[in-house]
């Protein structure tokens, strides 16, 4: 399940193997879905693993604003800091390209319930090949997904793992 009962209406939740894609420009809220979906996955009591590839964006202001339904501004040191040790934070000079990011979700011992990676573009290395590029990154996420038993959402240029547990 998601973790947004309408949605889990309307989609079934997530299925293990499919791809998902959302699309929309910058700025809509596209980090903003995918640390929610994230904290859903939290408080279910389920590990999650979030790549934080854009360069402006800050992902523990957008995970404390979702646990704590505050304001950035409202944010406390306290609530930034907060840690229950179930969502794991790689930032983008953790992960280098693409192999190194396939290399930790391969090597990981953790059972996440959910991987997001945000963004995939900054896996595109070439502006001539830009789409060529993210769709040859984005069937290599996919065949993750698929030996990971995940299903996969792709929010436009992030993606997200659903891990099914039964």
């Amino acid at each position: 399940k998601t973790g947004f009962p309408e949605l889990d209406r309307s989609v079934k939740g997530f299925l293990p193997g499919h791809v998902y894609v959302l699309t929309g420009n910058t700025n809509v809220g596209k980090t903003s879905l995918a640390a929610n979906f994230v904290e859903r996955v939290r408080q279910q009591g389920k590990p999650s693993l979030y790549f934080a590839l854009e360069p402006d964006s800050s992902i523990v202001s957008y995970l404390a604003s979702c646990r704590t339904e505050k304001k950035f501004d409202d944010l406390t040191e306290d609530d930034l800091m907060f840690d229950d040790n179930l969502v794991h934070v790689y930032k983008k000079s953790d992960v280098k390209d693409l192999n190194k990011l396939v290399e930790i979700v391969k090597s990981t011992e953790i059972q996440y319930g959910l991987i997001v990676i945000d963004h995939i573009g900054y896996f595109v290395t070439s502006n001539s090949n830009r789409t060529q590029e993210e769709s040859n990154a984005m069937k290599e996420l996919a065949q993750l997904a698929k030996q990971a038993s995940l299903a996969k959402i792709t929010l436009e240029t992030s993606g997200v793992f659903y891990r099914d547990w039964e």
